[in-house]
């Protein structure tokens, strides 16, 4: 989106799709791709820890990804690019509710059940 001179890139506001960006002092690039990132922008590393995570979990964790400098936009979160300046902001609030264990799997059967009747 594009609003008063100022670009502002939105991942979904539950982070079902991701959004990886990177930034050094001549680019910035911003793709739904991460290998293409990874491919794209000359010296790029693979993180350490990032790959740990990946081999443990098949998935990084927060903002981290497989390569150095290379960051996952987090849900509920928007890129704003202005002046040159390229900053992180919330833009979705999140309320969590304190659902006690029986709620919780009364919701996740509700969820299956509703899915079951499913035709399509």
């Amino acid at each position: 989106m594009v609003t008063d001179g100022r670009i502002n890139i939105v991942a979904d506001k539950i982070g079902m799709l991701n959004v990886f960006y990177y930034q050094n002092a001549e680019n910035l690039c911003v793709s739904t791709d991460l290998q293409l990132i990874g491919e794209s922008m000359p010296g790029i590393k693979l993180s350490s820890q990032g790959v740990k995570e990946f081999i443990f979990n098949e998935t990084t964790i927060g903002s981290r990804t497989v390569f150095e400098n290379v960051k996952r936009l987090r849900f509920g979160k928007a890129i704003s690019i202005a002046n040159d300046l390229v900053q992180e902001k919330k833009y979705y609030n999140y309320v969590f509710e304190n659902l006690s264990f029986e709620e919780y799997v009364h919701r996740v059967e509700k969820y299956f059940t509703l899915l079951n009747k499913y035709d399509g």
